[in-house]
């Protein structure tokens, strides 16, 4: 990702291939910032002006990372290996955004910093469903708090609190950040205004407006640049008008683009030709501290199953995690009775160690840490070492036959699923190649709750997932 890839070497420069995630990137943003800003200075109750506001959360989240992870994006990288076809970068539909929302900002609405009798508490709710996530984890959520006879309607203080955070963003901090990014413009017939401080590095070649699409295919048919390249040279040297020379290099350009994008097509296609296929069979579930504390319920109706399809692998860690919070206030009772059902819950629940043994009594709620490591890594660690165990005794059954060994080759089998609603474990799970889903999801997809048995055709919930990687 992005942010753990800051610089080449010890030049203080971005690598190429930063560059280019960067240039990306800040173009799809720039795009949300050319629509925001189209839609925004529409009446309030138009549906335009409406699906604006939809926009500016997406947004807000973009200036939390830029906050965050400066070093990274600044100075701002350059879109000259874009061909994007208009003349305004993101910055400049960042600035003209800055100014709509100065023109927007409702001063009626004070926000206080603290709690104080009589006052509401505001927050995002983009902040709250990024709560966690690791590019945002130094980002301080956004909170204020409003006097309750001005909330009137909730999302309007949402509304009033995201646009304060964007300004301090665009106006404060992108014009103080060195090299600064956006200047406040006092023109002497205008009103001030904001406008991009960027830089603009100058195209060796001026674009073409009028060229046709099918232009190649034109000089291709004529057989004349293609066929004989020394005619073209000789052309140029002969003094030709510039459009003729305009015309000349930017058929070298598109000449040179499709044979880079025909070699990435080969290489695409050597890429799915060496694919393999993984089939996802489960049989065996590692449930995360989580799913006992906000799902207990759940677990419970896997283990009720008939036939017992699956069984669940309680890492060792999860069990010591609970014990540590059977004390706790706040979510002391729901430990408590997770811990109690697990004593109890017959033959479907088994103990797992970080090294994927499954342990034979349900009395042992430690074990030795190897190393330093977080309870995320070791219930991780805990799945992967189940799933290589089951996976060898899988490869041993099958030693001798070549046919089913060549089948394995091709097709990768999951039987270890871990269930977790922490979604950066999901994401360590999922580089892992380990499949993962949260427990509520899962579920329903296996249709072992009434509502969704009554919905789900018969035999759906032992049907196996299949994916391509």
């Amino acid at each position: 990702m992005m942010y753990d890839c800051t610089v080449e070497g010890n030049s203080g420069e971005r690598s190429a291939w930063l560059e280019c995630a960067l240039g990306v990137s800040l173009l799809m943003f720039g795009a949300m910032l050319e629509r925001c800003c189209a839609l925004l200075p529409e009446a309030p109750q138009s549906q335009h002006h409406t699906d604006a506001l939809l926009l500016l959360p997406a947004i807000k989240v973009w200036s939390d990372w830029m906050l965050c992870h400066s070093s990274i994006w600044n100075p701002p990288p350059s879109f000259d290996s874009f061909d994007v076809g208009a003349d305004n970068d993101p910055w400049d539909w960042l600035a003209k955004l800055m100014n709509i929302l100065e023109a927007l900002d409702d001063k009626s609405i004070e926000f206080e910093n603290e709690m104080k009798e009589g006052y509401v508490c505001v927050r995002l709710p983009e902040d709250a469903s990024l709560g966690g996530f690791t590019p945002l984890m130094y980002m301080e959520p956004a909170v204020a708090w409003v006097r309750a006879d001005q909330l009137g309607q909730h999302h309007a203080a949402e509304h009033a609190l995201r646009i304060t955070k964007l300004l301090f963003f665009g106006t404060e901090y992108l014009v103080g950040v060195e090299p600064p990014v956006l200047k406040l413009e006092c023109p002497a017939d205008a009103s001030p205004r904001y406008v991009s401080a960027v830089q603009r590095a100058q195209p060796l070649h001026a674009p073409l407006q009028q060229l046709s699409e099918n232009s190649e295919d034109e000089s291709n048919t004529s057989g004349g640049a293609s066929e004989a390249p020394s005619h073209s040279e000789g052309v140029e040297a002969e003094g030709t008008d510039e459009t003729t020379r305009k015309l000349l290099r930017r058929k070298e350009q598109l000449e040179t683009r499709k044979a880079t994008l025909e070699k990435h097509r080969q290489r695409m296609q050597e890429i799915l030709k060496g694919g393999t296929e993984i089939e996802v069979r489960p049989r065996w579930l590692v449930p995360d501290t989580n799913c006992f504390i906000d799902h207990l319920e759940l677990l419970q109706a896997i283990v009720a199953a008939p036939a017992q399809p699956y069984t669940l692998a309680v890492p060792v860690v999860v069990m010591s995690e609970l014990e540590g919070l059977r004390l706790s206030g706040r979510v002391g009772g729901m430990a408590r009775a997770a811990l109690g059902w697990v004593g109890g819950a017959g033959a479907a629940l088994r103990l797992a160690t970080s090294r994927g043994s499954l342990l034979a009594t349900r009395a042992c709620t430690a074990e030795a840490a190897p190393g330093p490591a977080t309870n995320d890594d070791r219930v991780l660690a805990t799945a992967l070492s189940l799933h290589n165990n089951v996976a060898a005794a899988a490869d041993n059954d099958s030693r001798g036959d070549d046919g089913r060994e060549a089948a394995r080759a091709a097709r990768r089998v999951r039987e270890v699923v871990l269930l977790t609603d922490d979604r950066n474990l999901r994401v360590k799970a999922l580089a892992a190649e380990l499949p993962t889903r949260d427990l509520p999801s899962f579920v329903h997809w296996a249709g072992l709750l009434k509502e969704d048995a009554a919905s789900t055709e018969p035999g759906a919930g032992g049907e196996s997932a299949a994916g391509r990687k």
